[in-house]
């Protein structure tokens, strides 16, 4: 039995119910009228826990639910109340067949298939499983709800004015049903009704009149009170899945929408990064390039291209053009700046090796992989650039760079240790023309391609370069020799050369400068340019001044920034739409004793199960887009490559912290409302 004492219930000031008493007993149809008004819904939500706060005197048999706990009386509003209201309450993602599973999984009873069918085909609803709440009629609707409660099965039932939006004859059937419920199957069943009908068919009927509550009949049988036990199982993670996967489902859309956002975010924020750290690299590291006083010059005849460096297809200076530069007041010492190979161009298949030698007379022969080392990857360093004094070598040689030594497996250098290693020299090369397209003329530009001669390089080695180290000029250079060693050998590759008809002797496109320290360098650059329409100019100082002054990289960061900011502000926005359309779900919680906690876990597990889908096609979508051709850029000379570490951690970080931002409200109102 339930009984509910010392009830008072006023509305602001006015008194509706004063020191009441309440009792219902099982196996009988207990009734509850009175005008509209009176208080009848508000003492049935508080007969069903909906809107108890201890106020009053309430006893379930043996348990005085005034003493119980809130998670107590949750776990009661579960497993005990089924609550049929004037407005049923519903999962408004769910369909119908959906919402009636739910409900047993949170009473925590079993369904089957034919279960399930039998309660739709009862209540009328067979054809309409399938449709959800928003789509049902007012009649539909309180079907559905009486489906709910059946399926549940619970001891106590409370129905308020179920009857009318039915069908009399429908009506009637219900009516009878609830009886049986109330009868056969011993429950405590509570109807609230104007339907004289309904009236005559209650075994026990209270009414509301003149602010107060009282039996309109006495029962005359015995009752026979139980104890029972509070209910302890928690929430299952099938009830949190179907809730979030059916919300998934339902909001496809808008997830699309949201994703699409998120994924151009990620893309700008990832690609921007990638330049404001490149900017930023070159800024703070242009101190570890060779010597302050250093100018790179080259011979740019293919004004399109994008890579500046290393191009073998530039034509050499002109001799005129070389002498002017010799010249010129501010230039100290001029170079001819280029490299040799350690692996024959075109052989991918051939191993290669380096001796190293101990002055003790021990070898150590170290074979490596051509893969990654084409290209010229051995280049002078000149006396102007200090450095032994600058990496504290006691003896000149050759200084190896630390990656290329720890894929060599080369950790550190031996006093008095030499290297032994097959190079290959540039001594000629040939012409030919190119054709590229530019709008829409043709434009045919002279082009020349190096052919080199094996050489043996024996060299002391002095030491293997910091990690710090880093010369802008030449991004892939493993090994740096003295540029005495290095002319020695190139003129030695040459000295037997007989060119053929269609060959030039090898001649760079680069040249390295070393000019006056106290030399303005805007001015340096602005006279070299003058000398030739093809001599472009890299001076690693004025390119840090420059950036430094031009703010380039922080107007990406700006940027970035900004579409981060209009991003969250999309999403913290969309959140007030989701929280919307969650407002029909909190009465549903509150009735069935799902708190803020619960809720919160249904948003953080809606949001998680999101990210966990998006993010994956989100990576996805950034690397198929990102590592097209024309999404590698050159800022500044520096190449900008796809960092995929950069892009997962992006991706996650950013869209991870955006989606949040649209459940923020959600979570929220998940307390403010759950509480109300």
């Amino acid at each position: 039995m339930l009984k509910l004492s010392n009830i008072n219930i006023k509305f602001d000031q006015d008194v509706v119910i004063e020191d009441g008493t309440f009792q219902a007993y099982p196996g009988y149809l207990t009734g509850l009228i009175g005008e509209s008004g009176t208080g009848k819904s508000t003492l049935l939500d508080i007969l069903g826990l909906k809107n108890y706060h201890q106020q009053f005197n309430y006893d379930y048999y043996q348990l005085n639910l005034k003493e119980l706990s809130k998670s107590e009386l949750n776990a009661l509003k579960r497993e005990v109340f089924a609550y049929i209201t004037q407005t049923p309450e519903f999962i408004s993602t769910m369909n119908c067949l959906d919402n009636i599973k739910l409900e047993c999984e949170i009473a925590h009873k079993d369904f089957s298939k034919e279960k399930l069918s039998e309660i739709l085909s009862f209540v009328g609803l067979s054809q309409r499983a399938n449709a959800y709440p928003s789509q049902l009629s007012g009649g539909e609707k309180q079907r559905l709800a009486f489906a709910m409660a059946l399926a549940k099965d619970t001891d106590v039932l409370l129905c308020d004015e179920i009857t009318s939006h039915l069908d009399k004859d429908y009506a009637k059937i219900i009516v009878e049903l609830l009886s049986k419920i109330a009868h056969q199957y011993q429950k405590i069943v509570i109807i609230t009704t104007h339907d004289h009908s309904v009236i005559e068919m209650c075994d026990n009927i209270y009414e509301i009149k003149d602010k107060k509550l009282f039996p309109s009949n006495e029962l005359t049988q015995k009752i026979v009170s139980s104890s029972i036990e509070i209910p302890q199982a928690k929430l299952t993670m099938n009830f949190y899945q179907r809730i979030i996967f059916s919300r998934l489902k339902k909001r496809k859309l808008s997830y699309i929408l949201t994703s699409i956002v998120c994924l151009i975010s990620v893309t700008i924020m990832v690609f921007s990064q990638m330049i404001v750290s490149t900017a930023l690299q070159v800024v703070n590291r242009v101190q570890y390039s060779n010597s302050e006083n250093e100018i790179m010059i080259l011979n740019k005849t293919f004004p399109t291209s994008y890579n500046f460096y290393l191009e073998d297809y530039y034509m050499p200076f002109e001799q005129a053009t070389i002498n002017q530069i010799q010249n010129l007041d501010f230039v100290n010492e001029m170079y001819p700046f280029f490299g040799f190979c350690i692996t024959e161009v075109g052989n991918k298949d051939q191993k290669y090796v380096m001796t190293f030698s101990s002055s003790q007379g021990k070898q150590k022969v170290v074979p490596f992989d051509a893969d990654g080392l084409f290209g010229e990857v051995v280049y002078p360093y000149y006396k102007e650039q200090h450095f032994e004094e600058k990496y504290s070598s006691t003896a000149s040689g050759a200084f190896i760079d630390s990656y290329f030594a720890s894929q060599l497996g080369i950790s550190d250098i031996e006093e008095g240790m030499t290297m032994d290693i097959e190079i290959y020299v540039p001594i000629y090369t040939t012409n030919e023309v190119i054709e590229s397209l530019i709008g829409e003329e043709i434009q045919r530009t002279v082009s020349c391609s190096s052919h080199y001669v094996k050489c043996d390089l024996t060299i002391p080695v002095a030491k293997i370069l910091p990690e710090t180290h880093y010369d802008p000029s030449v991004p892939k250079a493993y090994i740096y020799i003295p540029y005495d060693v290095f002319e020695q050998h190139y003129q030695d590759a040459i000295s037997d050369i007989k060119l053929e008809s269609g060959q030039s002797l090898y001649a760079p496109s680069y040249y390295k400068l070393f000019v006056d320290e106290d030399a303005n360098r805007k001015e340096v650059g602005d006279t070299l340019q003058k000398l030739d329409e093809n001599l472009y100019v890299d001076d690693p100082i004025w390119r840090s001044m420059a950036i430094k002054t031009t703010g380039t990289f922080e107007y990406f960061k700006v940027f970035s920034g900004g579409m981060l900011i209009a991003g969250g502000l999309m999403m913290f926005v969309y959140g007030f739409s989701l929280d919307e359309e969650n407002h029909k779900d909190y009465q549903f919680y509150k009735t069935r004793g799902i708190g803020k906690k619960e809720r919160r876990y249904i948003i953080l597990g809606e949001w998680l199960a999101l990210w966990l889908i998006v993010f994956p096609i989100s990576v996805i979508l950034n690397l198929i887009i990102l590592s097209k051709n024309d999404m590698f850029y050159t800022y500044l000379f520096d190449k900008i490559s796809l960092n995929t570490l950069d892009l997962l951690l992006y991706t996650a970080v950013i869209y991870g912290g955006m989606s949040l931002l649209s459940e923020l409200i959600p979570l929220i109102n998940a307390k403010v409302r759950c509480e109300k």
